[in-house]
Order: structure tokens, then sequence, then C-alpha cells
């Protein structure tokens, strides 16, 4: 098997954090968004100690490359890093691996370990990301049906992706479509089943997802939609899949990515609100002002939409926590970036930015050779908008939501026509924000 490099053995100093004095910040999840609250604090000359504290063995690395080029072998293990593993202690952070937090203390503001120790803080940071929902399986089938959303998980996802693999992925979102887009380059039989309509019915209207199925169907990726899996079980060395409906598929090998959920437990349990993740302010401030959460486990208030919205992406992972990072340190911007998340599938660069809708109206501006942008209205309100191979539109784009631009439509169509040039009238963008 093929999963060099390997982590570094964990010293025993590393496996037992603790500390006599108050450790000034503390971070507990050592993933993007943990390790950028760590590296800005230091960038903007933070005074106090500062502890990352994560339960891998790697160091913190980013993880859009895991369903994508670790797969196909185009990135190796390093070059996902956030940081050379040594940047972090030349920056005075502290970082212990392969430990978890187990427990909050909030009236004696510390921290409990996995490994029995106790942490205390000034200022604590709840980084700790989100988990893939499970399927509930019988024993004995850990070898055939895999998740992805750890490194280690992607390593072992590439070795069972050989030549004439049959993979059947379950769930049509982001993360199950960039693994079917890597699976056939390598040379696998890519089935994937989903119990909705179509694909990534959470991201973007139906209209828009058809158009990147038909590249999809074009490569040989075979989709069974409205499909309710009942049971998997093992025939000798192939894995049956049966549905609601009756019928059953064969596999070599079944990847289960049908969402994620939270990391919140350590938070409820300590009393912090919770709702499908940590509520925080537009400061990353939870109910305890000595709190912060960022990343996919935090639920932020965004001022556009007046209300708390849970984003699970690479954006908000980082600039989030460089935005937790500044109000640590005294600053009083509020962070309220539209939301924006990327996805490369075969040849396709599809970039989305704010929050589309199925009910939305849909107008498609063509580019010629399968490129194309769509941009989802109310009216003629635009609020998000889908580009494929067409990055400079989702930059237009981002200005015209954030100053509530009313557009016109027939000019919307026409790829001829600058996108700034489709304005009927411009309101004033919503304070406060960095849009």
């Amino acid at each position: 098997m093929n999963r060099s490099p390997s982590p570094r053995p964990i010293l025993a100093s590393e496996r037992r954090v603790t500390s006599s004095a108050r450790a000034a910040c503390v971070i507990v999840g050592a993933g993007q968004a943990g390790a950028h609250v760590a590296l800005s604090l230091r960038q903007l000359n933070y005074a106090g100690r500062v502890l990352l504290i994560g339960d891998e063995a790697f160091a913190p690395y980013e993880r859009p490359p895991l369903s994508k080029e670790i797969l196909v072998g185009s990135k190796s293990a390093e070059q996902c890093l956030v940081k050379a593993e040594d940047f972090f202690a030349d920056s005075d952070i502290a970082l212990a691996r392969s430990v978890a937090a187990v427990s909050i203390d909030r009236e004696r503001r510390c921290v409990r370990l996995s490994d029995d120790s106790n942490i205390e803080y000034e200022t604590l940071v709840i980084a700790t990301g989100s988990r893939p929902r499970r399927l509930n399986l019988p024993p004995g089938l850990e070898s055939g049906v895999v998740y992805l959303r750890t490194l280690e998980d992607a390593l072992r996802l590439k070795d069972r992706l050989l030549p004439g693999r049959r993979l059947t992925i379950i769930g049509a979102g982001y993360i199950g479509l960039e693994v079917a887009a890597a699976a056939t380059a390598l040379g696998c039989e890519v089935t994937v089943v989903d119990s909705a309509s179509t694909a990534m019915t959470r991201v973007m209207p139906s209209a828009i997802s058809r158009r990147i199925l038909d590249v999809h169907e074009n490569r040989g990726v075979r989709f069974l939609f409205g499909r309710h899996l009942t049971s998997i079980a093992r025939e000798g060395e192939t894995l049956l899949l049966r549905f609601a409906d009756e019928t059953a598929l064969c596999a070599d090998v079944v990847l289960v990515a049908v969402g994620v959920t939270p990391n919140d437990r350590i938070a409820a349990d300590a009393g912090l609100e919770v709702a499908d993740g940590i509520v925080v302010d537009q400061f990353s401030r939870t109910s305890d002002p000595s709190i912060y959460a960022v990343g996919d486990v935090s639920r932020r208030f965004h001022p556009l939409y007046g209300r708390h919205i849970r984003l699970e992406s690479w954006q908000n992972a980082q600039n989030q926590s460089i935005s937790a990072a500044k109000h640590i340190c005294g600053e009083q911007a509020a962070y309220a970036e539209l939301p924006w998340f990327w996805s490369n599938q075969f040849h396709l660069n599809v970039q989305i930015v704010g929050m589309p809708a199925p009910q939305q109206r849909v107008v498609f501006r063509e580019y010629g050779d399968g490129n194309f942008a769509a941009f989802c209205l109310d009216e003629d309100k635009l609020e998000a908008a889908v580009a494929v191979n067409r990055p400079r539109d989702i930059g237009e784009s981002r200005r015209l939501i954030a100053n509530a631009s009313r557009l016109d439509v027939e000019k919307l169509r026409d790829a001829a026509v600058p996108l700034r040039s489709t304005v009927l009238r411009t309101e004033a963008p919503l304070e406060p924000g960095n849009h």
C-alpha cells in the first residue's frame, strides 16, 4: 500500500500536555480552522501562550484535496499541510497531536483531554469540525464500506481505487461527485446512488446540477436516483447493496458520503448554546464570551441573511478563523463574507457564491464548450451564482449580491454584455461586513 509519508511517532511529551500556568489561548481542533486561528494570533503579535490540540497524528492539513488530488496522486500528504510541521514550533505555537479534548469546565476555565491531562485557558477556541454521517451496518464490513473525512481515510480509499474496481458511492453531493470523477479517471466503474431525485440538492437548483451530471454520464458514471438503501451485506469478496424497490447492486468498494454532523457535543455538554452547530455571533463568540467557535462546527450570524448559518467550506474555515483571531486581539470587525464554495470534477471548476435555493429563478449565460454561469434570482435581485470554468463571473456576482443589485434579465443572458452593465439599480451594501 502507498501511504507515504507516514506521520512520525508521537512523543510521550506530546501525548500528555500539562500546564501549571494558565495557557492564554487554547484551540481545540487542529484542522484548517484551528491552525489559522493559531497562525493569525501570532501574525497579530498575540503575546500569550498558544496551544493547538488535535486528535489526529498528522500536522494540520487542508481537506479539499482529500476527495480529488490525493486520490489521483497529484498531491502528496505533505502538500496538503497548512504549513510545514516545523513552522508551528518556529512560530511559538505548541502543537499537541493524537489527543482529543473530552470536556470543558467553564467555571474553572479548564479543558480535560483524553490522556487525563487538564489545560487551563483564558480564551478557548473550539474548532472541532464535523464527522461523516454513518450508516447502521452489521459488523464485518469495515474493509469494504468507507467514509471520507480525514487524510488517513483518503489514503485508505486511494489504496482501493484500482482499475476495474466497482465503486458505489452513496450520496450525490460534492464529495460523492468529486470522488466519482477521481475514481473514473483511475479506471474504476462508478455508480452513484442517492435517495433524492437529482444531485447536489442542498447546494444548487436541479436545472444547474443537471448540466454537471451530463458531464459525469458522458464519462461513464452511472447514477441511480430515488433509491433508498435498506442493507449492505458481504457475499464472498463482493458487497451486495439492496434497495427499498427490491433492486440490488454489487460493488467491490462502497463510499458513504451522505453529509456530515458538527462535532458540537463537547460544547453542548458544557452548556453552550448549540443548534446543529455551536451558535456564535458575528465575532465568532459563543454564549460564553471567553469561548469562540470557528469552521464547520460553528453556526454564525450573517447580517446579509439576518439569521445564523452553518457553512462547510474551505473559505469559512480559513477566513472566519482569521476574523476570530482579530477579535481575540481586540479588533471589532465583524465577519460577514458571502458564502463561497468550489468543486473540481473532471475538467469542471464549479464555483458558487451566495446561497442557492430550489425556489429561485435560474438564468443561464452560455460561453460555449460547456462553460456557463447560472444566476439565481428572486424576481430581478441576484441571490446566488454558479459558474463552471468562469471564475471572473463569481467575483462580479459577489459584488452584485452584496450590493443587493437588481438586474436586467435579458442582458444577464447575453454573454457579450459585461455583468456590471446588467444592473438596473444598486443599493448600498449592508453594514457591517467585509463582503
